[in-house]
């Protein structure tokens, strides 16, 4: 279900949007929609070109990955606001490296690569390095995680 343009701006939702240059950010403020969606809609198929970034604003997604003679398998769910999917859209004919799937009723914000395709390079260049740099935190996140778990006395398991 649309809930329609977006009062929301991607600088509020989405970690290190603030240094996006402030005619990026107004264009893609003026192409983003809200978006409810019911658990179990898939958001991003995995091999398939994608048009739109998907942020999270609530509620949980699924990432799914395609293993030949497996099917899909659940590599990750996330509950945190702001994350983004579709980012290898960022290349030309970017194609979903995994599927994506709301695993609860939520609410997602796409915003449509249009304008950063179509807009200045430098525009391409600052949301690359926006999502970098989320992708950088998440790694250092998980490396903490799991380095703290491999250090746990025996018998105790990462919550």
């Amino acid at each position: 279900m649309e809930v329609g343009s977006s009062s929301m701006s991607l600088v509020d939702l989405m970690p290190g949007a603030s240094a996006l240059p402030a005619a990026l950010v107004c264009e893609l403020d003026r192409w983003s929609t809200v978006h409810d969606v019911a658990a179990g809609t898939v958001l991003l198929r995995q091999r398939a070109v994608i048009e739109d970034l998907i942020v999270l604003v609530c509620g949980r997604i699924a990432t799914l990955v395609d293993f030949a003679g497996t099917g899909d398998l659940v590599v990750e769910t996330t509950e945190e606001p702001g994350r983004v999917f579709g980012w290898s859209g960022l290349n030309a004919l970017g194609r979903a490296t995994a599927t994506v799937r709301a695993d609860t009723d939520s609410r997602i914000m796409t915003v449509p690569l249009i304008p950063v395709h179509d807009g200045p390079p430098g525009w391409t260049a600052a949301l690359c390095g926006v999502v970098a740099g989320a992708l950088a935190d998440r790694t250092r996140e998980l490396q903490v995680r799991w380095s703290g778990a491999a250090d746990a006395p025996e018998g105790i398991e990462d919550a």
